[in-house]
């Protein structure tokens, strides 16, 4: 079996988010990307995505964390690419019903884009409508999976499970447990349960003597799917404050009134952000991690852990408690995760202490001089003295960071 070699790099897009992972195989290259999407202004989103794919090329799976317009409005343009998406994996939406109920008033027409001129913000009213969206820009072929929200007590619950099904103690162990695993060849929408495994497979079979043949297994992803109401909260305060309710008469001004609170919150109200580990496929293998930042090919730092935690927009400050803490130490003390992205462009309303370990680099993608303050000096500061590394993306190319990972 060829040993695997990945280049991930977390690009330069300023206040947004645009990850990729590339594979070589013996087959061709494999690609997965986590969020696809930036508020620059002026941004030339096709010759961004450029930089990665040409016209022709296929991306295998692609992860929305959730549907802000800069995390997913590169859709467009890798469509007028004609890059084929192959997989793509979401969160199932649980918006808050009375302020979805308000904005179904206020936007009967909208047609539930990110970039849609009413102001609707991109906020999505329903899962229907989500993939209605979702499929102008995808093939036939394409795979939907929606990941269903995790429970409170469950994530804490399951660790044990899902350490199991990640990292079998024999091949005899990882085939009864693929129960967890997403098979080839089914329904093209699916629904899994968050902890769930994705494998990335090669197209090429391999005979387990004893065991039916299978794909190679080259990488894992495990999507967790966390509901968060802060946007929500924010939204139904400000208006119950200016004496607006769900049961109002919506008149002109009532209407201005709430579209303008609604365009002071930060991001829309779609409460559901994945957070995505990338590992190995075996926790024995052994990697080579050479980390670039910049274009002057400077290598910054090497280390051996070759995994990567993509939290998206996640609410550690509120969420990190409910189970997920337990698991990213357990990967930090196995040394499987190396680089962790600091969630929503670094905010501290989503940042928590803890996720912060010595060493480690902590990525924290940002524009310059973006209205939101991004990233707060506490997360900053906070990694720094932990003894974190600390990486700054914003969209200016000497801020790239690369990985190159090879195992040996």
């Amino acid at each position: 079996m060829k040993k695997v070699k990945i280049r991930r790099i977390f690009h330069p897009i300023g206040q947004g988010a645009f990850y990729t992972e590339q594979f070589d195989t013996d087959e061709g290259k494999l690609s997965v990307v986590y969020d696809c999407g930036s508020l620059r202004s002026g941004v030339n989103k096709e010759a961004m995505i450029q930089t990665v794919f040409k016209s022709g090329d296929s991306i295998d799976i692609l992860f929305i964390s959730h549907f802000d317009t800069d995390h997913m409005n590169f859709l467009s343009d890798i469509k007028k690419l004609k890059i084929e998406i192959k997989k793509v994996v979401i969160p199932l939406l649980s918006s808050n019903p009375i302020a979805i109920k308000i904005l179904q008033v206020l936007y009967p027409e909208t047609p539930n884009t990110p970039d849609s001129p009413n102001g609707s913000n991109g906020t999505f009213f329903d899962n229907t409508a989500l993939k209605t969206y979702l499929k102008q820009f995808l093939d036939k072929s394409t795979e939907i999976v929606t990941v269903n929200p995790i429970k409170k007590k469950e994530l804490s619950d399951n660790d044990s499970k899902i350490w199991k099904s990640l990292y079998a103690k024999s091949e005899s162990d990882y085939i009864s447990d693929s129960n967890s695993q997403i098979k080839a060849n089914e329904s093209k929408e699916k629904t899994i349960e968050s902890g769930d495994v994705i494998t990335l497979t090669s197209k090429k079979r391999i005979d387990l003597s004893g065991f039916e043949n299978r794909m190679e297994i080259i990488w894992k992803y495990v999507p967790y799917n966390f509901k968060s109401d802060e946007r929500s909260k924010q939204f139904i305060k400000a208006l119950k404050r200016a004496g607006i309710s769900e049961n109002c008469t919506y008149d002109d001004r009532t209407i201005k009134k709430i579209k303008k609170i609604y365009a002071s919150i930060d991001g829309n109200l779609n409460e559901n952000s994945m957070v995505v580990f990338s590992l190995p496929d075996k926790r024995e293998d052994k990697f080579r991690v050479n980390n670039y930042y910049g274009y002057s090919g400077t290598n910054y730092r090497k280390c051996h852990s070759p995994g990567c935690v993509f939290m998206g927009d996640f609410d550690a400050k509120k969420n990190l408690k409910e189970g997920l803490q337990q698991l990213l130490n357990s990967y930090y003390m196995d040394k499987i995760i190396g680089v962790l992205q600091i969630p929503h462009h670094g905010s501290r309303e989503n940042y928590n202490s803890e996720l912060i370990k010595p060493y480690l680099f902590y990525v924290i993608s940002f524009g310059n001089n973006n209205q939101y303050g991004h990233p707060s000096c506490e997360s900053t500061s906070d990694i720094l003295k932990k003894k974190g590394v600390l990486i700054l993306i914003t969209q200016c190319k000497l801020f790239m960071f690369t990985q190159n990972i090879c195992q040996y």
